[in-house]
């Protein structure tokens, strides 16, 4: 017998369903880096109809490596217990509540104890508290993708129906199409469905106890915002008066849109100085989300639940000269100052350099979204322009110091990348100085980066000796 002739299709790769990194940062921002906006549009507007596609393909792949034994629990075990938690990939969904704590992201292996607790309800650190389970948060994930793909025709049941429809539909397949045939034809259905609807009571009890205490709690907190507000006026005019008797210049924004006064900003301080004063506090049931990060919500909240209540607060006790002046020299706010008119009159004059058909700007886009450093033929090829790699190379060496008293870029035509002042400067918008964000999530370490861009520079630098 001969072989079958093989068809073109039986060898043909599967559609690139997935959206691209530079098209999720069009979606997101209406960011076109070096792109034109209008094939952006329609590459994007291609993956959302072929979302469709793209879900049958995997629930046929599915059925076909269930009945052929790949989701076995030798095959399919490792895999399965990242999906519902225990790891995050590069495309897991920033909301989703399935990571579970300590192990996602890390090179940790779980043991079966670890498993169970997982897959057992109880509360979720990520959660808010909230009582969950990994296989939960994962289902949830699930419905909350189908309800986003389901459009509600204008005449008919109506949404409420239609999502209802949906919900039993995921019941179904979950709970009641599985089953083994002797029990679904040996056990009446309304049992199983009774002993779901208990379930179904249980977790809503348990929800609706959570949703009264959440609600009590940020009531409570919302009230205490207001009131704080004068407080806050008043810790910013206490900060403000420090640095004045230091004879330190002080940030003031010019409220009619002009260029602002170089200075310290009195609300980096505010925030900085909440940071050290909540350092060593530990945060119980992870019910201030962020308590550990300065600039957020969630440190101030901690601070005022610390040195709360905001009728007792002593503005003059907590926010004293030498906790200011520390945070000014630790934090090198005094340098940051001293470099916001550097990085301001830096990055305008980047905004404005081109060679030939190419911008600056063109170039530091590629850099800022790549993981390491690039070639000149790779940038010139990001940017569609591979013919023009000399240019590319020209406007690389100027960055890199030939053409600017701030070097931003490093390396050669091999490859190029952002000095410490590059990573600083590629922050900050034309006109304006290092952004807050320079102190990041850990302020020590953007501490040493003014502190070393400011040695490049020249720039003294300022410590208080109290």
């Amino acid at each position: 017998m001969t072989e079958p002739e093989a068809t073109e299709s039986q060898y043909s790769r599967p559609p690139s369903y997935g959206l691209s990194k530079r098209q999720r940062e069009y979606v997101a921002s209406g960011d076109t880096g070096s792109y034109r906006e209008s094939e952006l549009e329609a590459a994007v507007e291609e993956k959302a109809e072929q979302l469709g596609h793209r879900l049958d393909h995997l629930l046929s792949d599915v059925e076909h490596l269930a009945k052929n034994g790949y989701l076995d629990e030798d095959q399919w075990k490792e895999a399965w217990l990242a999906l519902a938690g225990f790891d995050e990939w590069e495309n897991t969904p920033a909301s989703t509540f399935r990571t579970v704590d300590g192990f996602a992201g890390t090179d940790h292996e779980p043991t079966p104890d670890d498993i169970v607790e997982a897959f057992t309800v109880g509360e979720n650190p990520s959660y808010g508290g909230r009582p969950t389970s990994a296989p939960a948060e994962l289902a949830r994930d699930v419905g909350q993708m189908l309800q986003r793909l389901t459009i509600v025709p204008d005449e008919g049941p109506g949404e409420k129906t239609v999502l209802q429809e949906m919900a039993w539909g995921l019941v179904r397949g979950f709970y009641y199409d599985l089953r083994a045939p002797a029990s679904f034809f040996d056990e009446p259905e309304e049992d199983p469905m009774a002993e779901l609807l208990e379930y179904f009571d249980h977790r809503h009890d348990m929800k609706l106890g959570y949703d009264k205490d959440d609600r009590e709690r940020f009531q409570s907190m919302r009230e205490a915002g207001e009131t704080w507000k004068a407080v806050r006026g008043d810790i910013h005019r206490r900060i403000r008066d420090i640095l004045k008797a230091e004879d330190l210049p002080v940030h003031v924004s010019d409220a009619l849109g002009g260029r602002e006064s170089d200075g310290i900003s009195v609300f980096d301080v505010y925030h900085l100085l909440i940071h050290d004063l909540v350092a060593d506090v530990e945060v119980e049931g992870n019910l201030l989300p962020q308590g550990d990060k300065p600039f957020t919500k969630g440190q101030e909240s901690l601070f005022r639940s610390i040195y709360g209540p905001v009728e007792e607060f002593d503005t003059a006790e907590v926010v004293t000269r030498e906790a200011v002046l520390s945070v000014v020299s630790k934090y090198n706010m005094l340098t940051k100052a001293k470099l916001d008119a550097v990085v301001a009159e830096e990055a305008d004059r980047i905004a404005g350099m081109t060679w030939k058909t190419i911008d600056a700007a063109e170039v530091l886009d590629v850099l800022v979204g790549a993981d390491g450093a690039l070639s000149s033929a790779q940038i010139a090829k990001e940017i569609e322009a591979a013919s023009h790699k000399g240019s590319v190379t020209k406007l690389c060496r100027d960055l890199a110091g030939r053409a600017a008293d701030v070097a931003v870029l490093k390396g050669d035509p091999g490859g190029w990348r952002f000095t410490e002042a590059g990573e600083l400067i590629k922050g900050s918008g034309g006109g304006s100085g290092l952004r807050s964000s320079v102190w990041g999530d850990d302020p020590d370490v953007g501490a040493e980066q003014i502190e070393q861009m400011a040695g490049e520079l020249g720039i003294s630098t300022w410590e208080w000796e109290g």
